[in-house]
């Protein structure tokens, strides 16, 4: 992306309250997650160029990633040089949150984006307390946010732990946003349907 360097100048004084100079930095004294935390991009790059594996670093407590940390904060550019230097997207934490979860839990359509230009599975197999992004969104009454995920293709008939699925909610939210699901519904019908037709004719084809 725009501006993301891996190349850059040695910086030997104390910016944050961290030592940057590459030797502290070697000595891995700086944890990335804190890295995260000061909003320090230079540290992040820093600390990720001197150690590439640590890209998807485990914090010990609640289990996040790098990205999730940065995602939680709401820093967009910090999430992005993650994201462009290879951490896993699709991480979660201790309770499943991903970092679409949390993008969509903050109210971050930037974010949402970001992470859905870099893979972000948008049905991920880990559920906070059984709820999708997609779940999420409509619950909150995001519509831009609902209208990025069901252009990528989230699932509308996945159901939460309570049996509830996204249209179930969309009925409760408002009268925008159950046309809105509708809409996406109707669609994923027909192309359901249009499947079935091809595999059909390719088992004719075959007999």
């Amino acid at each position: 992306m725009d501006n993301i360097s891996p190349v850059l100048e040695p910086v030997n004084k104390t910016k944050n309250g961290y030592d940057s100079s590459p030797e502290n930095i070697k000595r891995s004294q700086i944890s990335i997650h804190e890295a995260i935390k000061s909003g320090n991009e230079d540290i992040v790059i820093k600390i990720i160029c001197s150690n590439p594996e640590i890209i998807n670093a485990r914090e010990p407590r609640y289990n996040r990633t790098p990205l999730l940390v940065a995602v939680d904060i709401g820093y967009y550019r910090i999430s992005e040089i993650l994201l462009v230097y290879k951490c896993n997207p699709n991480a979660a934490d201790i309770y499943g949150l991903t970092a679409l979860h949390t993008a969509v839990s903050n109210r971050s359509p930037r974010l949402v984006k970001l992470l859905l230009d870099y893979g972000a599975n948008v049905n991920p197999p880990q559920r906070f307390r059984g709820m999708t992004p997609l779940y999420m969104a409509v619950e909150y009454d995001l519509r831009s946010t609902v209208a990025m995920l069901l252009k990528k293709g989230a699932s509308i008939s996945d159901a939460t732990v309570e049996g509830r699925n996204v249209l179930d909610v969309a009925m409760t939210v408002s009268s925008a946003m159950r046309r809105l699901v509708r809409s996406y519904e109707v669609k994923d019908i027909i192309e359901r349907n249009r499947m079935m037709v091809r595999l059909h004719g390719c088992k004719a084809f075959w007999k």
